[in-house]
């Protein structure tokens, strides 16, 4: 019997390569043709889905800046000003190696919206297990987007409401001690 964590908002400190299940509802983000789907996941005996980890396969994920996140970051940005054609480019750039040959189709956007949710999309699924899903959540929730999550655990719901207390996470003991800081209120 395997047993498997399920993780979407990854730190470095929980997450080793196979070790944890990628939830369905991200698995299936990935277009047939995405080669992301066959390239980032193990498919596992019992039919869910492992993140395979890494670029070296030594099983340390990765977790610096790389030349998809500045697209992405560039792609964000241009969305949010209003530079639809220059968001698009970016993500196209980005998309048209990801895809099997002869299978990309280039995405467009009527408006400012519709580039960014593409943009954020694409962001999701191209830094998955980067440690950036957190922040993001985070940034997204101050901007009004009110993302929850949502997980069961033996049964249990638990949920972390937009801009939730604790999203913040504790002052390690030893910075406060070392220092005049005060624990952070979460």
């Amino acid at each position: 019997i395997h047993h498997y964590v399920t993780y979407e908002i990854w730190t470095p400190f929980i997450f080793y390569q196979g070790q944890g299940v990628t939830p369905e509802h991200v698995y299936e983000l990935y277009d047939v043709d995405d080669l992301r789907k066959s390239l980032f996941f193990w498919d596992l005996p019992d039919g869910r889905h492992s993140f395979k980890g890494t670029y070296e396969g030594n099983g340390i994920p990765f977790s610096g800046i790389a030349t998809d996140e500045i697209y992405l970051i560039r792609a964000e940005c241009n969305a949010r000003l209003g530079n639809i054609d220059d968001s698009m480019k970016d993500i196209n750039t980005l998309l048209v190696n990801r895809y099997a040959t002869g299978t990309h189709v280039d995405v467009s956007a009527a408006t400012s919206e519709d580039a960014l949710n593409i943009v954020l999309l694409e962001r999701r699924k191209e830094l998955l297990f980067r440690g950036q899903r957190w922040n993001d959540l985070k940034r997204f929730n101050r901007d009004g987007m009110n993302i929850e999550i949502v997980r069961t655990i033996n049964g249990v719901h638990y949920k972390l409401l937009p801009n939730d207390i604790r999203y913040v996470m504790p002052i390690p003991k030893y910075v406060i001690d070392a220092s005049d800081l005060k624990t952070n209120n979460r």
